[in-house]
């Protein structure tokens, strides 16, 4: 039998501001359609993965507001990368990441477990989540494999957190 611990809460930045920007809205597989999107161009420009981050979220999240839902993901840029407004073909967006954040990090499996252990963190601690504000929660992939096939290894959510 496999015992699976809690996994740590943190306080921490997520340290996003500017992104190649990928969106998908309706449909039946948003999230699929967004990944798949990014790695067909990850292979036609030739980038390397491995020296990456990416995240995601889904727009609006269905908890929160009426379909039709759809998922937002991204690479996060250098600063030094693309123009003002495109990289490699792809539109730049910046996000607004400062202030407070707490993150978790999970095996991609257990992605729920993620999200259960940050809505028991704002039941039982002094914060409660700050998406009002305006700043992004972010769901970031991580790959550890040889290939980005869209399948992440691990998953960290993180959520912009404020005093209750």
């Amino acid at each position: 039998m496999v015992i699976y611990m809690k996994p740590e809460i943190k306080f921490e930045s997520p340290n996003i501001k500017r992104v190649a920007f990928f969106q998908c809205i309706g449909g039946s597989k948003p999230i699929a359609t967004v990944w798949h999107n990014i790695d067909e161009w990850l292979t036609r420009i030739n980038l390397d993965f491995k020296t990456r981050r990416f995240a995601g979220f889904d727009d609006p999240h269905p908890a929160w507001m009426s379909p039709p839902h759809g998922y937002i993901a991204f690479m996060l840029l250098n600063d030094d990368e693309g123009d003002n407004h495109y990289y490699e073909g792809v539109f730049i967006y910046e996000f607004d990441s400062s202030g407070l954040y707490v993150s978790v990090q999970v095996p991609i499996e257990n992605m729920n477990i993620a999200w259960d252990t940050l809505n028991e963190f704002k039941k039982d601690s002094a914060y409660t989540f700050d998406t009002e504000s305006g700043r992004q929660y972010f769901e970031e992939h991580i790959f550890a494999g040889d290939k980005f096939n869209q399948h992440p290894t691990y998953f960290k959510l993180w959520m912009p957190v404020k005093e209750k």
